[in-house]
């Protein structure tokens, strides 16, 4: 991990010094917090495409696991019920949800099954609810992510289950899930930025191998916003870990070698 004066050294460097553009500490801020998000939402949209870009990210990633003593029970209007909980950080993007039922097998035994649950989006709901083969059953269940019903906490969500009617014999045993977490926000001091002690400045979660591209990237808003003309030479030069193709995302490894 890196410091933010970490990062304000490697920025000047790269800038070079000498005719490096003026900032201010609060632009300089600023630019390091739109870099983190920047850097977040790109590790979603790549995420498990490989090992590496997975590893990369591993920061980001988080698993919570709720019993069902902890959710909320909420009767819809058609007498079915709805599960609520929520998540303990701050939320980011879902990867999975996984619900745990209690039941028994054939031989009578109480047993613990996982069944995973998909995303209910707005726009797809109507068209689910009322499709007898795709609506919410106790082994077809679904997700949705609402806001924080708690004003204190705003970037924390809940997460809505619809598992729909379920037998006497069959009951909820507990949900987990494993989501992306918003990057913490990041404060600079004149201090972090021009004190010549000891490094007391934030550290930040990012792991070494983004080191370069979170600098790459913070320079580079730096450029532009200053219309230096090294803008156009310094990404290339930055990219530590190359863009998949779109293209790439949805094909197996038979489709690629085939292709």
């Amino acid at each position: 991990m890196f410091t933010v004066r970490d990062v304000f050294g490697s920025v000047l460097t790269e800038l070079n010094k000498k005719s490096a553009p003026s900032f201010s500490r609060e632009d300089f801020q600023y630019f390091c917090n739109k870099q983190a998000l920047f850097i977040a939402n790109d590790g979603f949209q790549f995420y498990a495409v490989n090992g590496r870009i997975s590893d990369d990210y591993r920061f980001l990633k988080t698993s919570e696991s709720v019993d069902f003593a902890n959710m909320s029970e909420i009767i819809k209007a058609d007498g079915l019920s709805e599960y609520e909980f929520a998540l303990s950080q701050r939320y980011f993007h879902m990867l999975s949800c996984n619900i745990y039922l209690n039941g028994n097998n054939s031989s009578g035994n109480s047993v613990v099954k996982q069944f995973p649950a998909r995303r209910l989006t707005d726009d797809t709901e109507g068209a689910v609810i009322r499709n007898t083969f795709l609506d919410p059953r106790y082994n077809r269940p679904y997700y949705d992510i609402n806001e924080n019903r708690n004003p204190s906490n705003p970037d924390l969500a809940t997460v809505l289950l619809k598992v729909g009617p379920m037998p006497n014999t069959i009951s909820i045993n507990s949900a987990n899930v494993e989501y992306l977490t918003l990057p913490a926000e990041i404060t600079v001091t004149d201090d972090d930025m021009y004190g010549t002690g000891a490094d007391m400045s934030q550290v930040l979660e990012f792991p070494e191998t983004l080191r370069n591209i979170y600098i790459g990237g913070v320079t580079t808003m730096l450029l532009e916003y200053t219309n230096n003309p090294r803008i156009g030479t310094l990404p290339p030069l930055s990219q530590d870990i190359p863009k998949v193709p779109l293209s790439l995302l949805n094909k197996t490894p038979n489709n690629i070698q085939q292709s």
